[in-house]
Formats: structure tokens, sequence, C-alpha cells
């Protein structure tokens, strides 16, 4: 019987017997979106944490201005790159990733004027910036 129910139902996590019915609860095995798997897609998720690293020692009203439109357009940079590579065709997936280029380089100037601030080291704005080359 539990054969016949493996034929009917493929890989079987568990059986259980309820009322004298069987219960069928299949394991589903869930793969990565093919977005999850691209490494700009990897590189932008550990930007986006140390951006947000940054944003946390900014004082209140740097935080809530600059600092909160730098972790949007770093955010925005992700969810480009994963909105693309679900599109349809070539033309509306290059857009998407150019949108997600623009997202990045839309950070560039505010992480210039957290340094010409202080609010970061040139170490730290030299990282920052190598990273979003990478992206980009």
């Amino acid at each position: 019987m539990l054969k016949d129910l493996k034929d009917r139902y493929g890989n079987l996590n568990k059986i259980v017997i309820r009322n004298s019915k069987f219960v069928v609860r299949m394991e589903a095995k869930v793969d990565k979106f093919g977005f999850e798997k691209l490494e700009v897609y990897q590189k932008t998720l550990d930007f986006i944490g140390k951006i947000i690293d940054v944003c946390k020692i900014l004082p209140p009203e740097v935080r809530y201005t600059i600092g909160s439109n730098l972790i949007r357009a770093a955010v925005s940079i992700a969810n480009n790159i994963a909105e693309g590579s679900g599109r349809r065709g070539k033309g509306k997936k290059k857009q998407s990733f150019n949108i997600s280029q623009g997202s990045c380089f839309e950070c560039i100037p505010m992480i210039t004027v957290l340094l010409k601030k202080k609010y970061i080291s040139q170490t730290e704005f030299d990282e920052l910036y190598e990273q979003y080359f990478g992206i980009s």
C-alpha cells in the first residue's frame, strides 16, 4: 500500500492515518529563485547590510534624510535585479537591470556627502565605493 501511495503521490514526507483514511503530507522541495543564485544579487545583499550599518551610526537628522534615501536606493538595486530576472523578453529584463544600475549610481552622491561631512571615514567610503563599482 505504501508503494502504491509513493507511486501515486511521489516522494512522501509522512503518511498519517486519521479515521481510517490516509492523509498524505508531501514535502515540497523549494529551489531558490533564479535571481537568488546571481552573484550580483548576493553582493547587493551584502552591500545593503553595510549601508544599514553605516546608517545606524548617523545622527537622527541625517539618518532620517540621507540615510533613509540611501537605504531605499540600495534596496532598489536588489529589487530591480529580482524583478528583471522574472521579466520575459530581453528588452524588459534590460530595462529593470538599467534601473538597478541607476539606483546604484544614485547612492554615490549620498555616500560622497557623508564623507565630506565626515559622517564616514575615507576607508568606509572607499569600501562602499568599491562595492558599488562591483555591483554596477
